[in-house]
């Protein structure tokens, strides 16, 4: 008999196991990821606010600097006044120049004021978004302790399954041993062609209760694509063997039939049943997990 089916069930097994596993390393470095984001976010806002600290001072020592030499400035040009009357208007023209200056630079002071204000701004975005990055990584945090929790889950289920996978094996073994038993003793009541037809014809309707289930399933969208990949490769076994199956049927009507022919017919019987027998102990599975998702 053949377990290609069950090969497959038990490599889809291993891909899940394998995307478990893949999921915790994505949720480790995801953690990693948003916590480097977070430290160079501020690491560069401090930069930048010392820069624009040390930016105002500059320009504040500037300013207390230009009203030294202006008043130094008014009290020259007092002292000349008095003893050069000539020179009044020369100092007179360098002091609206210095005032213009004064005035300049007291405007870029302003300037730097309203920087300030704006980087004061400025920095309480930044905590904002800083704010708002930490409850983003609270709520990926919480996330992916759910998602540890249903990895967890889902790591008993496919124990589970591979119990489940062990029993239906066990069920096959036997269902295997009772057909053959039947198929004897059918040869040995010589019924002939007429009771192997009605045999397939019994076979046909269990298998056609496979497809069935299989269907609504597949409306449903309620499995991984490694189980519908299963059931699919079943169903294509089933009707392969139940065509084949009709053929000989067909031929050991004839009563120039070999014995080759006799025995093919009998594995083809046995692996047909068995086929259908595990597609149904599946589509029970499937339902069982159905059910676990539910909840």
């Amino acid at each position: 008999m053949s377990f290609n089916a069950l090969d497959k069930l038990e490599y889809a097994n291993k891909e899940n196991e394998t995307y478990v596993s893949f999921v915790d390393y994505f949720n480790t470095e995801l953690t990693k990821k948003k916590t480097q984001e977070l430290r160079s976010i501020k690491e560069d806002f401090s930069v930048y606010i010392k820069l624009e600290e040390d930016k105002t001072k500059i320009l504040e020592g500037a300013q207390d600097t230009l009203k030294g030499k202006l008043r130094a400035l008014k009290y020259k040009v007092h002292e000349v006044k008095s003893q050069h009357e000539n020179e009044i208007e020369e100092f007179s023209k360098k002091i609206t120049l210095l005032a213009q200056d004064y005035e300049a630079i007291l405007k870029n002071v302003q300037d730097a004021n309203r920087e300030r204000l704006e980087i004061e701004s400025d920095r309480k975005t930044i905590a904002e978004k800083m704010e708002k990055v930490q409850k983003e990584l609270d709520v990926e945090t919480k996330r992916l302790q759910v998602t540890t929790r249903k990895n967890e889950s889902k790591k008993e289920e496919l124990k589970n399954c591979k119990l489940r996978q062990d029993e239906i094996l066990a069920e096959i073994e036997e269902k295997g041993k009772e057909l053959k038993e039947n198929f004897i003793t059918l040869k040995e009541e010589n019924k002939g062609a007429k009771a192997i037809k009605k045999k397939y014809y019994d076979t046909k309707l269990l298998s056609r209760s496979l497809v069935e289930q299989f269907n609504k399933l597949k409306e449903q969208n309620i499995w991984d694509i490694q189980e519908k990949e299963v059931i699919q490769q079943t169903i294509k076994e089933r009707e392969e063997l139940t065509a084949e199956l009709s053929q000989l049927i067909i031929a050991q009507l004839d009563p120039n039939v070999d014995e080759k022919t006799v025995n093919k017919l009998d594995e083809i019987m046995k692996e047909l049943d068995t086929i259908i027998e595990y597609g149904k102990n599946i589509c029970h599975h499937i339902h069982y997990l159905r059910q676990l998702k539910l909840k």
